[in-house]
Order: C-alpha cells, then sequence, then structure tokens
C-alpha cells in the first residue's frame, strides 16, 4: 500500500471515484488513503493498476497542454519578429526615401561622357609579344591541351563540310529554304514598286495567290479583288457585326459581311472566315492572326521567310517581285457593265482584258484595222 501514499492528492481522489467512494475536497492524502484501503472489496492488484492508468492519462493530457502551449509561444514569437522586420524594412526605404529626396541631382558635362574608357596595357612577359606589334615570336613551344588532343575535326553532320556545324552550314541552309517563284493573282494594291515584306503564296478554289499577312490585322480582311472573285464562284456572305479598332486608334462597330472559306498552304487545309468591310473600294487582303494561329505559321520578316511552327527547320521565303512585273490589268468590268452575262462569262471577259491591256492603253496613232465613218444621212459631209 505504499504506493498510494507516493501518488497525488488528485490522483487518489480521482481513484476514489473510480472505486466508487464519495470523497469530499478537503481531505488529505492520508484520509484518501484509509478511505480507500477500508473500502469493502478493497483488492491492492486492482487498485493498483487502476491509479497507474489513472496516472497515465493524467501525464500525457500533461504533455499534450504544454505541447499546444509552446506550439502557441512559437507562434506568436514569429509573428512578431516578422512584424519587427517589417517595421525595419518600412524605416529603412522611408530613410532611403528620404536621403533621395533631399540629394541633389548633378550630372556629369556632355564631354567628360564622350572621354574613351582608359586602357590598361600590360607589359609583354617573357616570350609574350602583342599580335599587332613587331617583335620576335614565341620562343617557348606551345603545350599541346590534353581536352583536344584525340577530337575529331568540327564538320556538319547533314554534309560532312569540315568546319561548320549543320545550323551554320549554308548547304544545308539552302536545302532547308524553299523558293516561292510563282505566276499567281495579287490581292492587294500599292502605290509603290515594292511589295510588302510579308507576302505568303496560297490557293484558293485551285488558283494561287499572293496575299499579305498582318500580324497587327485581328481579322483575315477580304479586299476588293478577292471579294469579286469569290462572288464569281458562287460564295454567299452574310451579315456579321464586328467591332475593331483603325490605325489612327478610333474603334469602330460596323456590319460587315462573313463567309468561310478553304484555303491551301503547303499541304494544309485551313478553313478561314473572311470579312468584307463596308464602304471600302481598292483595299488590300489581309491574312490576320486568326488565320496564322490556325496554320500555325510564324513569320521572320527580319529574315524575309516564314514556317510552320511544328517544323521550324523548312522555311519558306515570302513573295518578293515587283508590281510592274506582274500580269495585273487595270480595265475590268464596271458593276455596271454586263449585268446580262453570267458569272462564268463575266470572269473570261475579264481575263481577256487582262491578256490584252497594251491594246486599251491611251494615246497612240489611230488604229489601220478600223475604217472611221460618220453618218450624215440626207446631208452633205461637211467641208
Amino acid at each position: 500500500m505504499a504506493f498510494l501514499g507516493r501518488s497525488r492528492k488528485e490522483d487518489l481522489r480521482m481513484l476514489a471515484t473510480e472505486l466508487g467512494l464519495a470523497p469530499s475536497d478537503n481531505l488529505k492524502i492520508i484520509e484518501l488513503k484509509d478511505l480507500i484501503t477500508n473500502s469493502d472489496g478493497y483488492d491492492e492488484e486492482f487498485v493498483k493498476d487502476v491509479l497507474n492508468v489513472i496516472v497515465e492519462e493524467r501525464t500525457t493530457t500533461e504533455k499534450q497542454k504544454a505541447m499546444e502551449l509552446e506550439d502557441k509561444q512559437k507562434a506568436v514569437a514569429v509573428a512578431q519578429q516578422q512584424e519587427r522586420e517589417f517595421e525595419l524594412e518600412k524605416l529603412r526605404i522611408q530613410l532611403e526615401m528620404q536621403k533621395l529626396s533631399q540629394a541633389p541631382v548633378t550630372f556629369k558635362k556632355k564631354e567628360e561622357f564622350r572621354k574613351p574608357f582608359p586602357i590598361n596595357k600590360r607589359q609583354p612577359i617573357g616570350g609574350y609579344h602583342d599580335n599587332h606589334s613587331p617583335g620576335p615570336s614565341r620562343t617557348v613551344p606551345r603545350i599541346p591541351s590534353s581536352r583536344t588532343e584525340g577530337r575529331k575535326p568540327i564538320q556538319c553532320y547533314g554534309c560532312g563540310t569540315p568546319g561548320v556545324v549543320k545550323s551554320k552550314c549554308p548547304t544545308c541552309t539552302r536545302t532547308n529554304e524553299m523558293e516561292t517563284e510563282v505566276n499567281c493573282m495579287t490581292l492587294f494594291n500599292l502605290n509603290s514598286d515594292l511589295y510588302p515584306s510579308s507576302v505568303i503564296v496560297l490557293k484558293i478554289f485551285g488558283e494561287k495567290i499572293a496575299v499579305c499577312a498582318d500580324t497587327g490585322a485581328s481579322y483575315t480582311i477580304a479586299g476588293g479583288k478577292l471579294f469579286k472573285f469569290l462572288q464569281e464562284h458562287g460564295i454567299t456572305f452574310t451579315n456579321k457585326v464586328i467591332s475593331f479598332m483603325m490605325a489612327d486608334g478610333i474603334r469602330q462597330t460596323i456590319t460587315a459581311l462573313r463567309t468561310v472559306v478553304d484555303l491551301y498552304i503547303e499541304g494544309k487545309v485551313i478553313p478561314t472566315e473572311f470579312l468584307v468591310l463596308p464602304e471600302t473600294k481598292g483595299n488590300k487582303t489581309l491574312l490576320g492572326l486568326d488565320f496564322l494561329n490556325a496554320a500555325g505559321i510564324v513569320l521572320d520578316v527580319q529574315g524575309g521567310k516564314w514556317h510552320f511552327s511544328e517544323n521550324p527547320r523548312k522555311q519558306y521565303k515570302f513573295l518578293k517581285k515587283t508590281l510592274k512585273d506582274l500580269n495585273i490589268s487595270a480595265f475590268d468590268l464596271r458593276e455596271d457593265e454586263a449585268k446580262h452575262l453570267s458569272r462564268e462569262q463575266a470572269r473570261k471577259l475579264n481575263k481577256l482584258l487582262d491578256k490584252n491591256e497594251t491594246c486599251f492603253q491611251p494615246g497612240g496613232e489611230p488604229t489601220p484595222f478600223i475604217e472611221h465613218r460618220i453618218e450624215t444621212g440626207v446631208h452633205p459631209p461637211p467641208q
């Protein structure tokens, strides 16, 4: 029973309660001990086991509370440390700003900026001399580096050209570049003698066309010439309300004509939405970002090339040709002409005008193939 005397008063009171006794709060340890030992059915081993369980539960609860208290204290300490660091950083920034606001701003003279940087020349050591100054050659023989011994000479792994890698090989670079030389219809008008810098060749309804790719255009715009070409092939248009920003920065909301046609470019078929802007004449056809993103086209305007994003090694050159070398006729049927002709007949007549453009140029002598007559009726011709 000595184990009861070594126990805490709270543990003995809890033990008496578990044994079915009713201890009062003012009992001392010796009184609690006598109350437990003199109880009916007292079993020392059983009482000892119950007391051990009570002690373990109490110690576990105390440890858990101590850990929670320690975590809270650490969290409070970390928060206080962060707050102190924040206040110090804030104070440091305020002091720097105050110094900058009070310090006078001085600039060096323009002549000081133009002075060249001083060059510190080292004195030659041993047999070393400046490569650009005359002097005796190296007296000590060069020791071959172990890093370069046994290394194969650099050569292109594509064609075997020595001294270059494949990315810098002029032979392989020319092989990957695709020359674009076609006889096609141009879909833009310019007042200069040169093409735009980013003209791409593609096909529509089996005919090759040259179109300007414009990364600044959100939509693909059909110019007047392409609009007429699509009408000749029976393409129908629907109205679409669009909002766009002009080059002068003014945003407008207009009702444009819309249609979707397939464009063929280097084996790809891209369904493309074309917009026809109202009340515009002579405007050029532009391939906007919608077509370039759908086709995966990457433009290299400075290099004069373009390629597909999935195959950057295969390069295509932009079409570059002066307008005066192209077979473009300014003599087309007006909208109020040849209304009795079908679309196919009107298209053939326009081709005939294009083919014989030189016959319709102004100036020159009267043609010898036609006799000029004036019908005067019953009146004699004027003298």
